[in-house]
Parts: C-alpha cells; sequence; structure tokens
C-alpha cells in the first residue's frame, strides 16, 4: 500500500532523494496554539504527497493557504482570525486575534475553511498548570573556543506538570520559535529539574549545530504540555530523527488533533526568556 509523507513547513523535512510526488487529495496542514495571556497563532498550509513521481518543491509558497477564513470560539465569543503577511515568522504567513487571550479553563474551538470546501476543526482547552526556569548558564564546548552548550534549572516549586516543551531561536530575523532537539521530555527523564537546551532548527537552517556560539541571543521559550501534547511532540522528534535516516523514513502521520487535516492546535502554559551568551571569562 503506498503510503504518503506530509509535509509540515515548520520542521519536518523529506526522507527521500530529489523532489518526488504525484498529484493526490490534499489536505489542510494546521500549526496552531494559544498561550496562558497570549494571542492565538495559525499557520495553515496544504499537505505535500512524497512519493515516486517528480514533482518539484522549489517554492514551498505554493502550498500556504493565504485566503482561509479561520476561527476561533471559547464558548462565550466568536472572532474571526486575521490574516497576516510577516517576513520574521516561518512561513512568513499567519492567523491571529487581538480580541482574544489564552485563559485558564477555557476551552477554544479551532475552524478553518478555505475558498475551494476543504475544512479542519480542533480543540483544545487551557489546562491549569505552570512552568518556570530559575536559572540559566553555560559549560564549553571541548572542540570549540566559541562555542558553549546552554543549560537551566527548573523551579521546582513552580513546575507543576509532568510534561515539557522547550523552543528556541537564535536568528534575531525571526519571532518565530522552534522545536529544540531532545526538547520534549518529563520530569522523571531529567536529574533535579536540570535540563539542556539545544538549538532550534528549521528546514531552511541547512548548517545546523546543537550549541550556541558567543555573543548569540537565544530565545527560550518552555511550555507545560498535556499527555495528548507530549505525545505530540515526541512523535514529531522522531519523525524529524528519522526523516533524516534513509533506512528508517518516517511514512506515518503526527498523532494531532485536528480533525479532517493534520497538525496541532495546543493551548499552552508557557513561559519565554532572552539569553545572551557570553565567554566565561567574561561572566
Amino acid at each position: 500500500m503506498r503510503k504518503i509523507l506530509y509535509l509540515l513547513l515548520f520542521g519536518i523535512v523529506f526522507s527521500c532523494q530529489g523532489d518526488y510526488g504525484e498529484p493526490d487529495t490534499q489536505r489542510l496542514v494546521v500549526e496552531a496554539w494559544i498561550d496562558k495571556g497570549g494571542f492565538p497563532m495559525a499557520f495553515v498550509t496544504r499537505s505535500i504527497p512524497v512519493t515516486s513521481e517528480y514533482q518539484s518543491i522549489d517554492d514551498l509558497g505554493q502550498y500556504l493557504e493565504r485566503w482561509a477564513k479561520v476561527t476561533i470560539d471559547n464558548g462565550s465569543q466568536q472572532d474571526v482570525m486575521v490574516g497576516r503577511l510577516n517576513r520574521h515568522y516561518y512561513p512568513p504567513f499567519y492567523y491571529t486575534t487581538s480580541f482574544m487571550r489564552g485563559e485558564t479553563g477555557k476551552t477554544y474551538h479551532l475552524h478553518v475553511e478555505t475558498q475551494d470546501g476543504l475544512t479542519a476543526d480542533a480543540t483544545t482547552t487551557l489546562q491549569d498548570g505552570d512552568v518556570a526556569i530559575d536559572s540559566f548558564w553555560v559549560t564549553p564546548v571541548a572542540t570549540s573556543d566559541t562555542l558553549y552548550q546552554l543549560h537551566a534549572q527548573l523551579d521546582m516549586s513552580v513546575c507543576n506538570s509532568q510534561y515539557y516543551k522547550l523552543f528556541a531561536q537564535t536568528n534575531t530575523e525571526l519571532q518565530t520559535t522552534v522545536s529544540t532537539m531532545l526538547g520534549t521530555f518529563s520530569l522523571d527523564m531529567i536529574e533535579q529539574g536540570h535540563i539542556i537546551i539545544n538549538q532550534g532548527r528549521t528546514n531552511v537552517n541547512k548548517d545546523y549545530i546543537t550549541s550556541f556560539s558567543v555573543n548569540d541571543t537565544v530565545h527560550v521559550r518552555i511550555a507545560a504540555l498535556t499527555e495528548e501534547q507530549y505525545d505530540y511532540w515526541r512523535n514529531f522528534e522522531d519523525a524529524l530523527s528519522l526523516s533524516r535516516n534513509p533506512l528508517f523514513p518516517a511514512t506515518n502521520n503526527l498523532p494531532g488533533n485536528v480533525r479532517d487535516g493534520i497538525g496541532y492546535w495546543f493551548a499552552y502554559n508557557a513561559r519565554s526568556y532572552d539569553i545572551v551568551i557570553r565567554k566565561l571569562a567574561d561572566r
């Protein structure tokens, strides 16, 4: 039975060689979230089938959905989100609204509809929970004078969830934080709240390293996860790793919560931090 890989523009890369594909029924790919106290963000694209026939993927912009109607409803308020073109995000087009923020205990329904009739729906609830980082520090990379590994200590008096997800961004031109390598964890996977923060990576970042350079400004975002969200991001990391290994290609869709589509719509308790990487002698 022929299997289809679907590219999520945020992070999943192809596991096959070359640009191949064949026409197939497209599905909406939704990557959306709402943080406690924050506005919703929704990136809407279309799926890309990867098979044995040639299909150019040089211009991924053709898969962006710029004319969708994206509606958010929290049970007492409904609002149509506005599409915005912003080159500081990846992908550079998203939907949002400034008339609704994330509130603990609220359930948020997202409905996406395109002009040609494709639809997708998802529901998420902002659970009670919190997360905080007490401190950051760096250790030198043995093979370099300018690279450092970033560490952090969770504030265990605040963190009351079992699962967590790290996002990071060092490119000051981009405002998107992306999934970090090995950045999805449960408390029983770490020792006394100590975590290592690796670089985030997008598809356009070819020269990827996990460590950070001197004078990098690192934007770190950490989110407390539900079990459903944890399962999604663990599978995301597995797919990202396997897609670079020709012996173990990723051929299954991620376990998202988007009905009639692919992807996720998650409500998070999250916090963000900005850290400047300095030489140890300068600290």
